[in-house]
């Protein structure tokens, strides 16, 4: 097989599950008739053109622009469970609440179905900020500034988790690309790990609002582990997670009206 072929395939392996062990990328390039040698050599040369990221024990696909789902085409994927688990997660405001909001699909539902007194929601997310402007229940907006991107619709800075350095947060609700079986939580963007875990500090308790599609699932970048999340807001589980989440799982059920 042709070196290009091979890089080709590996890419796209990788873009499926955007990280993979050492030991699962080697028994799938032996799949494909590549032997390990051959299959690290390619894997070095992906990593000095930048396409990908090699650490210890696993492979990242590098985010970019070409390979990240736009924001418009996440709304339309699992969107009857991002809307259930965002009437689920409102219920958990309390009246006059100063929250943080990460970015995500699932955090524009959750802001936009908010029927409590909110003093002020901080998002580092234009597209959670602009929702937040439009429900009459949140009193005051602060949108995060920094460097823009266009396709997540997210700013980023070195600087901007300084800004609860002087803020006390009632809650932090943000979502994650996966939670593996050990508890850890993912996302797909590691600039904005720093200002999630700068609001889960300065908050009285964290919640993660997640669908069920991204269970059991390896990711490059870790967030936390559950251990510091209040409750984990899920729309299904299996056994497995629920034996993992045990009393942090809060499972949205639909309501007659729904």
């Amino acid at each position: 097989m042709h070196k290009i072929k091979r890089k080709e395939l590996f890419l796209e392996k990788l873009k499926k599950s955007k990280f993979i062990t050492s030991r699962d990328f080697i028994k799938f390039a032996n799949e494909l008739g590549i032997n390990e040698t051959t299959a690290r050599r390619d894997l070095k040369e992906l990593e000095l053109e930048e396409a990908i990221s090699l650490s210890f024990g696993g492979i990242s696909l590098k985010i970019n622009d070409d390979f990240e789902e736009s924001r418009v085409k996440k709304l339309t994927i699992e969107i009857d469970k991002k809307c259930l688990i965002a009437k689920t997660a409102v219920k958990l405001l309390c009246d006059q609440d100063i929250i943080f909001c990460s970015a995500g699909t699932t955090m524009e539902k959750f802001v936009s179905k908010i029927k409590k007194t909110i003093k002020m929601v901080v998002t580092n997310s234009l597209t959670v900020f602009n929702e937040s402007r439009k429900n009459r229940f949140i009193k005051d907006v602060v949108l995060l500034g920094g460097l823009f991107r266009e396709k997540s619709q997210v700013f980023s800075s070195k600087n901007q988790a300084n800004h609860f350095n002087e803020m006390r947060l009632s809650k932090t609700f943000f979502s994650a690309l996966s939670i593996d079986d050990k508890g850890n939580v993912y996302d797909d963007f590691d600039p904005e790990i720093d200002v999630i875990l700068k609001a889960m500090n300065n908050c009285q308790s964290s919640y993660l609002l997640i669908d069920s599609s991204k269970f059991i699932n390896i990711g490059a970048n870790k967030i936390t582990n559950i251990n510091s999340i209040k409750y984990i807001i899920t729309d299904n589980c299996s056994e497995q997670m629920k034996e993992l989440l045990k009393d942090k799982l809060i499972l949205a059920k639909r309501e007659n009206n729904d």
